[in-house]
């Protein structure tokens, strides 16, 4: 329906071309949103709904669709260590020591 116009400063323009005046449109946010993104808030100038834009012949509504990215929060990954010592002839009782992605993970 249009094609971005530059972005700049995490903006993004986008002007629909052929938009019929008098009747109602609705702006939304196409979905889902990419990861960790969600939609905060949406306006329109004149006071308009963005679910219904109403423009007349030659008027311009600027709609604003403001986005929030979250950061996820960390996982963690519980290792628990079960020795059999059913077979242990009185050995002695080794550390042993773990990684997670090549990191050292504790003892």
């Amino acid at each position: 329906m249009g094609t971005p116009r530059g972005a700049s400063e995490g903006r993004q323009f986008v002007e629909p071309d052929n938009v019929t005046p008098g009747v109602s449109h609705n702006v939304a946010e196409v979905t889902p949103l990419p990861t960790n993104w969600s939609l905060t808030s949406a306006t329109c100038t004149g006071d308009q709904d963005p679910a219904d834009v109403t423009v007349a012949s030659g008027q311009n509504v600027t709609c604003n669709l403001h986005q929030q990215h979250t950061a996820p929060a960390p996982g963690t990954i519980t290792i628990q260590k079960v020795k059999d010592q059913s077979s242990d002839s009185g050995a002695d009782d080794p550390d042993f020591s773990f990684t997670i992605d090549g990191n050292s993970a504790g003892a």
